[in-house]
């Protein structure tokens, strides 16, 4: 393994537990949350490029430009998700923003999401299709999937439309509305991916190729739910709020609810970097 993957496995891993076992005040409690992305994002683009021979940080230090579109990605998409989870749906707060300062560190904090995402999502996937001989090219074409790039369009209106209805008509829980927008803004991306003749993961899914899909699911059950226990030991750097009555708590403090949401953030985040921000002609890493 490269230099850099062992260096972010020790990082985050010791700062991480120095944080956990001392503890860290609400403010202070990003920094570990920042060592933390550094860490395990070093630790899987090293595995990816061992695997692969190449990787996104690999290509970042070739060409320092390149820097820029995974950090304008990844703050563009924390902040939709944030203004619609803090402001629209009350489904989380960050206390860190009555602090001073903690617009700053957010800043930092941001664009680390999409790196700790995307590095984890393409290092396992990486493993998993050498392991199985498994290729993920498709032969793809935007004429043999139209019917696909409309359906993906008519879902998103119709789920933009039903949550909306919710929203202004219904008692229902902002938890359950704001699941319905996700799946909106999953087709939505589906449906931009499509129209600029890209691979996506749907396209993957009918052609059954079910890997990426199964990276997530494990992903978002281990390595962001370990993250989400981290979070509240140290006091919570964000919180849940407006949870369902009954809603299940996993062990380690962590609402089940919550937990549920990050196959949807590994896939939003993905397609977004995707869909907007990559060009056709960019590797695909579904």
């Amino acid at each position: 393994m490269k230099g850099w993957g062992w260096f972010g496995l020790i990082t985050g891993i010791l700062i991480t537990l120095v944080a956990i076992e001392r503890g860290v005040s609400v403010y202070q409690g990003l920094w570990p949350h920042i060592f933390f992305l550094v860490g395990t994002s070093l630790f899987f683009d090293a595995i990816h490029y061992l695997v692969c021979g190449e990787s996104l940080l690999h290509r970042i230090w070739k060409h320092k430009h390149l820097f820029l579109v995974p950090f304008m990605a990844g703050l563009s998409i924390e902040l939709l998700l944030d203004v619609a989870g803090v402001f629209l749906f009350i489904t989380w707060i960050y206390p860190m923003f009555n602090r001073e300062g903690g617009l700053f560190l957010y800043v930092i904090f941001a664009p680390l999401g999409l790196l700790f995402l995307y590095e984890s999502y393409t290092a396992v996937t990486a493993l998993v299709r050498k392991g199985f001989h498994s290729s993920s090219k498709l032969n793809f074409e935007v004429s043999q999937n139209r019917r696909i790039l409309n359906l993906m369009g008519f879902f998103s209106v119709l789920l933009f439309l039903f949550s909306m209805t919710l929203m202004v008509w219904s008692d229902l829980n902002r938890w359950y509305i704001h699941y319905f927008v996700g799946f909106g803004v999953w087709s939505l991306l589906e449906y931009i991916g499509l129209k600029r003749g890209q691979e996506t993961l749907v396209t993957h899914i009918l052609r059954k190729d079910f890997i990426p899909l199964l990276v997530i699911f494990f992903l978002s059950f281990t390595l962001a739910y370990g993250w989400e226990v981290m979070n509240v030991s140290m006091g919570g750097s964000w919180i849940y709020t407006n949870l369902p009555e009954g809603a299940i708590i996993l062990s380690g403090g962590v609402p089940l609810i919550a937990l549920l949401q990050w196959p949807f953030l590994y896939i939003m985040f993905l397609s977004f970097y995707r869909s907007i921000f990559l060009s056709r002609e960019e590797p695909c890493f579904w």
